[in-house]
């Protein structure tokens, strides 16, 4: 076969520059042109036209795209695609892709294979040329491309292939390695994209025979917007703006001149009336037709939707959907057992009907059911909290007198996760304080994990306490994981003997609002505004809630956090279920921990606000909003950060295809590997400290008691909870799918969006600025040298409390000479104070337990100054780069850990340095130093061998 196919001739990756310096160019197209199938593959087929090159020079090699492109190359630009150009990539620890592999996939078809400059014997690397029946253009590509990876992943190991404007180096090969280079035509029928299955993404969680319902916006919301829109961007627009605002009115049944004069600027040449003619004639052939209220999200206002959003209309994702149906097929089908409650029953009366099987047991019942409650009253049962609130409202009572048992004590029945620790210690002890109080025997009673969820949803929650809470599973005859939102796949180290699955029917309806904006909380400010009932706001930002609350002192908050809920107003609102006088309860996480609110109302709303640093998931979303227990009908509304769509981003969602027992085996690789390292370093102590970062990315720590590295199950368990929270943020569909299996219905906010306040962000982050570097003065004020401790007495700011946590784990190394020398004198200086005390920190430990990566600095660096005082910039890259290599090759055996590694995002495949300040960057983790400069050279000098240069 044979057709005309299209080439886009670019720049290369690399310039030298006249002074030698490696520079990237702009990958500007050079030509377009079209040639016939047969001719090209002629051409490309004599090896004797490729060209013999460096490394250097294989990067300033002419580039390729096999399509149309115009400007630039990158995805805006590129117009359509001729071919596929599936780049096979063999490497060390794979599985190879043989080229006969590639000729049993392709069977049939046209393609042009050649080899690619990093080939070798061992390790074949090549690139199949695969042409098209018919041009593809950019928008049908874009939306077949995970189609695309999926069908071609045998053979095409390298999913960048297939991004719309990714360009390919020319045909060319390593100095000397002529030999090693091959080309290859076959000949068949060209390929047709149509061979490629539509893939339906997340078949496995969204049913492709859901029916889904859109809204119609009303002429009226139609009109005020283009009013809003008119008088926002008034005179902004130059012609082909203006006649893009034509076609939006027109397609959206708006026919009037004034709207579009308003917009336009100065046009002689053509009139609001011929705009709107021509619009008429031609709008139904751009932009696909599609005309959605999206497209003028920057000239909005920021409460435009909360006033226009349908007030009482709501929706269900999936038209046919019974989340109670859909519960109990669940269960039938993993084998679980089932029971559903009534709006009056509560989890007590299918307690005592269950069959509790001894070993591990998950149990998932609906929030609400009151399954804390039934087990506080079981006598048989010792309930674990994960926060001290928990513990003391499921203290037990006497059964003889009624009178409370001690609160949060693990000997009555009743405590946090914390007392894991104290019972394990008590048991290997002799087991006296258990003997003293109830006299429990552990091997005939039940342990209950309540809102084991928390056990894998916080990286950093008390990891010794959950630790503790795993070993004494053991002692018990049966342990019951529960939770209202949890699965029992979250848990990558237990394996349950029985799951079981518990619904109820809710004397409540559920509504949400999901706002996807970039100034979620102006939006959230506007709603509260608005609104006249009581509320619950959920923000995890201690700062923001004081903001918030300072900017509106008409309104009564009553903030809960970890800091206020010893307080007496707060106490006596959480013990009486109660909002009380208050208008909104406002509080980080804290809110949900524990707290219920029985006031009888007819209507309450919940507000969650995602930051920069937070995004709540489905499972919180469901937990806050629970919090109201007898409400007619609460109001959830969620304000998330929009995703930015002005630059093309390729989001890849193959993590999620992993279990929790894959992570497991990679990281008991890694702890072997670990391990055998560990044996063979001379300096265990530095190892084990140069490898701390390690642990982390690999998923392992180091166990003291086996003096050796093993799989950390937490970090794992915890990762998997990160790809989740990621995928359902990014994915609607799940999004929607998850909350409403919680009984959620949903209020239609289709492209909800408001504007920036950029002003007022910058404010809050110079005012945030400011805070933190006067707390680095006061907390100094309230340190006492002599004894070494913080004022008892004292009022601690958020700032200063972060700034105390620091300055304790500094304490802890029992030197406090060097706090009061060293640390609080420099600390009243530092701009930036907590990351002053990380990085003292940081030294004082390597100071004190050796660090081999600095050492290698050390080295490296006396070797290159030469007594001279002082290296140049080029030797300061020198050095970065062979201490990276040095890393690569001592501490990461192969490609896998290496990635893993924090320090690989310095350099490239080959140990190159990615990126002009790559070598400051890396440099500055371990050590400082001062510029050194003349009229004919640059450097640094008076090199520190720590970060702050004080240790």
């Amino acid at each position: 076969m044979n057709r005309e196919i299209t080439i886009t001739r670019t720049q290369s990756v690399n310039y030298i520059t006249t002074e030698g310096k490696i520079q990237p160019t702009g990958q500007r197209v050079e030509n377009t042109y079209t040639q016939d199938w047969d001719t090209f593959c002629n051409v490309w087929g004599n090896i004797n036209n490729w060209k013999e090159l460096d490394k250097n020079g294989k990067l300033q090699h002419t580039m390729f795209l096999g399509g149309a492109c115009h400007k630039k190359r990158n995805d805006s630009n590129t117009v359509y695609r001729s071919m596929f150009i599936l780049d096979i990539d063999n490497k060390e620890g794979d599985e190879l892709i043989t080229l006969q592999d590639v000729h049993t996939f392709l069977n049939g078809y046209d393609y042009f294979v050649y080899s690619t400059y990093s080939n070798t014997i061992e390790y074949p690397r090549f690139r199949v040329m695969l042409p098209l029946v018919d041009d593809v253009d950019a928008k049908d590509w874009k939306e077949r491309q995970e189609d695309m990876k999926k069908y071609f992943s045998p053979i095409a190991n390298d999913p960048s292939c297939f991004t719309l404007s990714q360009g390919q180096i020319m045909p060319c090969y390593p100095i000397g390695g002529g030999e090693n280079a091959f080309c290859e035509r076959v000949h068949g029928v060209f390929f047709d994209l149509d061979v490629i299955p539509k893939v339906t993404r997340r078949d496995a969680v969204i049913d492709p025979l859901k029916a889904y319902k859109t809204h119609t916006y009303s002429d009226d919301v139609i009109l005020d917007f283009a009013r809003m829109v008119a008088k926002n961007a008034q005179g902004q627009f130059n012609r082909n703006d203006t006649f893009r605002y034509a076609c939006w009115t027109v397609a959206n049944g708006l026919y009037e001149p004034d709207l579009v004069r308003q917009v336009a600027s100065w046009d002689a040449n053509t009139t609001p009336e011929q705009h709107i003619k021509d619009a008429i004639v031609k709008h139904a052939h751009y932009n696909g037709n599609n005309y959605h209220l999206g497209w003028y999200k920057q000239y909005q206002d920021a409460d435009f939707w909360i006033r226009h959003a349908p007030k009482a209309e709501v929706f269900k994702f999936d038209q046919t959907f019974n989340r109670f149906e859909h519960a109990k097929k669940e269960a039938s089908k993993k084998g679980w057992e089932y029971y559903e409650l009534s709006v009056g029953d509560k989890f007590g009366t299918v307690h005592s009907k269950i069959n509790y099987k001894d070993g591990d047991i998950f149990l998932k019942a609906d929030c609400g059911t009151g399954k804390s409650w039934t087990m506080t009253n079981d006598y048989s049962v010792i309930v674990l909290s994960p926060y001290t609130l928990l513990a003391e409202q499921t203290t037990k009572k006497d059964p003889l007198t009624k009178e409370l048992y001690p609160k949060n004590n693990i000997f009555y029945g009743s405590a946090t996760y914390d007392q894991a620790q104290v019972l394990l210690n008590d048991y290997l002890d002799g087991g006296e304080k258990n003997k003293a109080a109830l006299n429990y025997d552990y091997a005939k009673m039940t342990l209950v994990i309540d809102e084991c969820h928390v056990l894998y949803n916080s990286s950093n929650f008390r990891g010794k306490a959950i630790a503790a809470v795993m070993a004494i599973r053991k002692l018990f005859k049966r342990v019951i994981f529960m939770s209202g939102t949890a699965e029992p796949e979250y848990f990558s180290n237990v394996k349950f003997n029985q799951c079981i699955r518990v619904c109820k029917h809710y004397p409540f309806t559920k509504t949400i609002s999901i706002f996807d904006t970039t100034n979620p909380q102006g939006l959230l400010e506007s709603k509260l505004r608005e609104s006249d009932k009581n509320g619950i706001v959920l923000v995890n930002n201690k700062d923001d809630i004081q903001e918030l609350v300072s900017k509106y002192p008409h309104l009564k908050f009553t903030v809960i956090t970890s800091d206020t809920k010893q307080d007496s107003v707060v106490k006596s609102l959480i013990a009486q279920s109660t909002v009380g006088e208050s208008d909104y309860i406002i509080g980080t996480i804290s809110v949900v921990e524990g707290l219920n609110f029985a006031d009888v109302m007819d209507e309450v709303n919940v507000y969650i606000l995602h930051t920069d640093q937070t995004m709540f998931t489905t499972e919180q979303i469901e937990q806050v909003t629970n919090r109201w227990r007898k409400a007619g009908k609460i109001n959830t509304y969620v304000f998330r950060m929009a995703l930015d769509t002005s630059n093309d981003a390729y989001i890849d969602f193959s993590e999620a295809s992993l279990t929790g027992d894959d992570y497991v085996r990679i990281a008991t690789e890694n702890a072997t590997i670990a391990n055998r390292k560990l044996s063979k370093a001379m300096d265990k102590r530095a190892f084990k400290n140069t490898y701390r970062n390690t642990c982390f990315t690999e998923m392992i720590r180091f166990d003291s008691a086996f003096n050796q590295y093993v799989v950390d199950f937490q970090l794992i368990d915890y990762h998997m909870y990160n790809v989740r929270r990621s995928n359902e943020q990014l994915d609607l569909q799940i999004y929607m799918f998850e909350l409403e299996c919680y009984g959620f219905q949903f209020v239609d906010t289709t492209y909800a969006y408001s504007l920036d306040i950029r002003e007022d962000k910058a404010a809050q982050r110079e005012a945030k600025k400011l805070r933190e570097k006067s707390a680095g003065v006061t907390i100094c004020e309230k340190y006492d040298p002599v004894s070494g401790k913080f004022d008892p007495q004292a009022v601690y700011t958020s700032e200063e409390n972060k700034l105390k946590s620091e300055i304790s784990k500094i304490a802890g190394y029992g030197d406090r000479k060097v706090i009061n020398d060293v640390v609080i004198p420099n600390l009243m200086k530092a701009a930036n104070p907590l990351k002053f005390l990380q990085d003292i920190h940081f030294d004082i430990r390597n100071s004190k337990e050796g660090n081999m990566i600095t050492e290698e600095i050390k080295r490296v660096y006396a070797q290159l100054e030469a007594g001279k005082g002082f290296i140049t910039n080029d030797e300061k890259s020198v050095l970065a780069e062979s201490v990276l290599k040095t890393i690569k090759l001592q501490r990461y055996d192969d490609e896998l850990h290496y990635a893993g590694g924090k320090y690989g995002k310095y350099v490239d495949d080959n140990g190159v340095l990615v990126g002009r300040k790559s070598a400051d960057a890396f440099l500055k983790l371990f050590v400082c130093y001062e510029s050194y400069r003349t009229t004919k050279e640059r450097g640094i000098q008076s090199v520190q061998f720590s970060r702050t240069g004080l240790v």
